[in-house]
């Protein structure tokens, strides 16, 4: 009787890290849980992507039996081997922070994995649905045979220039006639989400919207995903300390990061505008309410951040890291109520 290659336990193999966050190299192995060969699977399904990563089944318990391993919760296992392990930690802790603001995130998990601390993005997508990603739209609308010339434009630069929001929107009216006014409002809460937190890499391939390959629900935007790139991910603890050490290098540091930050999607007749400038101009234009955009902004949602950093991430990044993101959130908080109050 042949076994199929997706019911049998693969160990996840350990993937090189390029730099360690911290020279200590050490991870928070009491507050992850380590999962045995007997609790997770790895599946056949190859992944595409940057970095390591492994499609696995994980037995939990009280979400599925672990008699019935077909029904194991499916992970996107990704190693952040660029800046382990406060990479993985960091991403994990962006998706929390969407969560506990009121976006839809797709769940994540930290697992530790023979040995290595991966973050784990729940897969979202059934066997019968298609992720239709924003590049395949983009392509779609610009008559293409496949998405290689949007991943073109955004590896020579030209995304925001090219590529603006109301392009982005015509394409989905496109592509989506029916459903394009909430798909272009769930865009919106992506470029949100990302302006709250500066994130620096929401690329066409990390968002898109939900179909069913039988039309058996109408086409829907995904969860929020693959937010990897900001909160200092990639410095060192060592680094960080520094700047601790110097208040005004610290405040430096805080408003460059902080104006580095960019959309790939640009505004038409703009060029290499940031995070809030975007969104600026889409409350002038009525494309995103004033309301949601303060209340998302607020001191309680600033608060929300303080609680699960001080309660769900308490020992797994340093007191310097959390006091940096902390302090960074608030100037971005503050520099955006300055925005819209003027």
């Amino acid at each position: 009787m042949k076994i199929k290659k997706s019911l049998l336990y693969i160990k996840a193999e350990a993937a090189p890290v390029i730099n360690y966050s911290s020279s200590l190299r050490l991870f928070p192995k009491r507050q992850v849980e380590v999962l045995k060969r007997h609790q997770y699977k790895v599946r056949p399904e190859r992944l595409s992507g940057d970095a390591p990563k492994d499609f696995v089944s994980v037995y939990e318990f009280g979400r599925c039996r672990k008699s019935n391993p077909k029904k194991w919760i499916k992970y996107i296992a990704k190693v952040g081997h660029k800046w382990y392990p406060s990479e993985s930690i960091t991403e994990h802790l962006l998706t929390r922070l969407g969560q506990v603001w009121g976006f839809n995130m797709a769940n994540s998990r930290l697992y530790i994995f023979n040995g290595q601390l991966r973050f784990c993005s729940e897969f979202f997508r059934d066997s019968e649905q298609e992720l239709v990603h924003g590049a395949d739209i983009l392509a779609r609308y610009l008559q293409e045979s496949d998405a290689s010339i949007i991943e073109q434009i955004d590896k020579r630069g030209w995304s925001q220039e090219m590529l603006s929001l109301q392009f982005v929107r015509k394409a989905i009216q496109e592509v989506f006639p029916i459903e394009a006014n909430d798909i272009c409002e769930s865009l919106n809460q992506v470029l949100l989400f990302d302006a709250i937190v500066g994130n620096n890499d929401r690329h066409f391939f990390n968002w898109g919207v939900l179909r069913h390959i039988k039309s058996e629900h109408t086409p829907h935007f995904s969860p929020i995903y693959d937010t990897a790139r900001g909160l200092f991910w990639n410095h060192s603890d060592e680094k960080l300390l520094i700047w601790r050490g110097d208040s005004k290098q610290l405040l430096n540091k805080i408003v460059k990061y902080h104006n580095e930050t960019k959309p790939k999607i640009g505004w038409e007749g703009e060029k290499d505008i940031n995070h809030f400038q975007l969104v600026e101009r889409m409350l002038v234009s009525n494309d995103c309410s004033f309301e949601v955009a303060k209340k998302l902004f607020s001191n309680d949602n600033l608060e929300k951040a303080k609680t699960i950093l001080n309660s769900e991430f308490q020992g797994m990044i340093t007191s310097t890291r959390k006091e940096i993101i902390l302090r960074y959130l608030q100037y971005r908080f503050e520099a955006f109520n300055k925005l819209i109050n003027s």
